[in-house]
């Protein structure tokens, strides 16, 4: 509501704002968690545990040690 003196009130749209955007801090969030997403793909890409596939299969007739 406006002051009382002018004899106006307030209109609903001039109200402050019950719920802004902080967007540094969804900047921020949105940039750590793409930088961890990377780093555990990277890991798993790496990763000598996870395999594509299971065991490997040996090749008969490859029993040759050099």
């Amino acid at each position: 509501m406006g002051p009382p003196w002018t004899g106006q009130e307030a209109l609903p749209e001039q109200e402050t704002a019950r719920f802004t955007y902080d967007y540094d801090t969804v900047r921020n969030g949105g940039l750590i968690f793409a930088v961890v997403a990377f780093l555990v793909g990277l890991l798993i890409i790496l990763s000598r545990r996870f395999r594509c596939g299971g065991k490997k299969k040996s090749r008969q007739g490859d029993n040759n040690d050099l």
